[in-house]
């Protein structure tokens, strides 16, 4: 049930293109009527895998009437979870001259930024500044624009304090992070500290792309944790089946970056609703086909988080969610 409406304040502005670029842009600028828009998408995991985020932007292009087939052409290009495979990708949209790029994450955003320095990119990633794909927010001044979710070194205190809540005598957790996504590099550190402020200890164990999860996983069965943390990033989601099977497998509390894990069986999820965030895409795609340039429009931040719980899976693990929590969660799946 719903108990909380997202909420989020978001900024925006536009500029137009330089002379030099409008006879460029022109036959974009009436998209709505016009048939030859081409988007280009990439997505660092497997087809299929892209869940709400591919539903949100699907949802907010034709919110500004982009309709696949019919008002443009939308492009998919899905690396596998291989970070490698990325920079073939953006080749190959290149050459089917695509207007612009719609790249979730930070890792598949930074490496497209790398490769491509013209054709605009809509990005929902977790840090572009620190990442060096923006200059700032409010004016990233290159050709990547879009929205921040922040990153996981945010969170994973909260996700930590969530676990120890449901977690009678937690004195050990296991973190899964993606190290291949430089924004993760100070979760074990930040981690470490809150679990010593918690009495617990955090076992991290990294991965760098889906064909180390396996070993990674492993780590984490044998260090007898007694919960699961799974950060906040596009390759790990892209493989959220294989989590929540091995949290159920093994029977540990678990708790997730994103709420489609919980939607999908995972126990609980605190942070940004990705559908929510990922439909405001859409204006961005809009204002940048009728001229604006990426470098002018402010990159959005959201100023809402989202804590979902799903009760099936507590039943399922003997688990009684404390009132506390159930009462400031925004939803819960009974």
């Amino acid at each position: 049930m719903k108990r909380r409406k997202f909420i989020a304040l978001f900024g925006g502005a536009a500029a137009t293109w330089p002379l030099a670029a409008v006879a460029q842009t022109s036959v974009l600028s009436n998209h709505g009527v016009s048939p030859n828009v081409r988007l280009g998408y990439i997505w660092i995991g497997a087809e299929g895998s892209d869940g709400d985020t591919l539903r949100g932007i699907r949802q907010g292009l034709a919110d500004v009437g982009l309709l696949d087939g019919r008002t443009m052409t939308f492009e998919a290009r899905y690396a596998e979870g291989r970070p490698e495979r990325v920079h073939g990708l953006v080749e190959d949209l290149l050459r089917r001259n695509v207007d612009i790029l719609i790249v979730p994450g930070m890792v598949a955003t930074r490496a497209v930024a790398q490769i491509n320095k013209t054709i605009p990119i809509v990005s929902v990633s977790a840090d572009p500044v620190a990442a060096g794909v923006a200059q700032s927010l409010p004016r990233p001044g290159g050709n990547v624009t879009g929205l921040t979710v922040f990153s996981g070194d945010r969170f994973v205190e909260k996700w930590l304090s969530l676990l120890k809540d449901v977690t009678p005598g937690l004195a050990r957790a296991g973190l899964i992070y993606n190290l291949s996504n430089f924004t993760n590099a100070n979760m074990p550190r930040i981690a470490g500290a809150a679990g010593q402020s918690l009495n617990v200890e955090v076992v991290a164990a990294p991965v760098s792309d889906v064909t180390t999860l396996p070993a990674a996983l492993a780590a984490i069965d044998v260090a007898k944790v007694q919960g699961l943390i799974v950060s906040d990033d596009a390759l790990l989601l892209s493989r959220r089946a294989d989590l929540i099977a091995f949290a159920e497998k093994t029977r540990l509390q678990s708790v997730y970056g994103w709420r489609e894990y919980t939607e999908a069986g995972g126990l609980m999820s605190y942070g940004t609703n990705i559908f929510d965030v990922w439909r405001r895409a859409g204006p961005y795609v809009d204002k940048i086909l009728k001229g604006a340039r990426p470098a002018d429009l402010p990159i959005e931040q959201p100023s809402k988080f989202d804590l979902m719980i799903n009760l099936k899976t507590a039943k399922g693990l003997g688990l009684t969610i404390p009132d506390k929590l159930l009462a400031i969660a925004d939803e819960v799946i009974e």
